[in-house]
């Protein structure tokens, strides 16, 4: 599962090698993926959103464009101007 960190890379690797054989469980995957991870930001469970993104990150062969790493970027520079913020109290 998601909750234990070592196996990420593992379950990513399922998800490539599902997607080379039956791409067509693909959408179905990243929807379910893109809901628990909006439940979880929604929910403001950071460590469950850190462990999406790097699921997400392992994925990111799946994805057309930059895919992943304009979120990843986004969320870096908001992590950077929250600890900006916090430093100037």
């Amino acid at each position: 599962t998601i909750e234990q960190p070592p196996r990420i890379p593992f379950i990513a690797a399922i998800i490539l090698i599902t997607n080379t054989q039956k791409p067509e469980f693909t959408p179905e995957i990243l929807t379910k993926i893109s809901d628990a991870l909006q439940k979880h930001i929604n929910a403001g469970s950071w460590r469950a959103v850190k462990l999406y993104m790097r699921l997400l990150g392992c994925l990111q062969g799946l994805f057309e464009g930059d895919g992943i790493f304009p979120l990843l970027e986004q969320f870096f520079e908001r992590a950077a101007d929250l600890q900006m913020q916090s430093s100037e109290d």
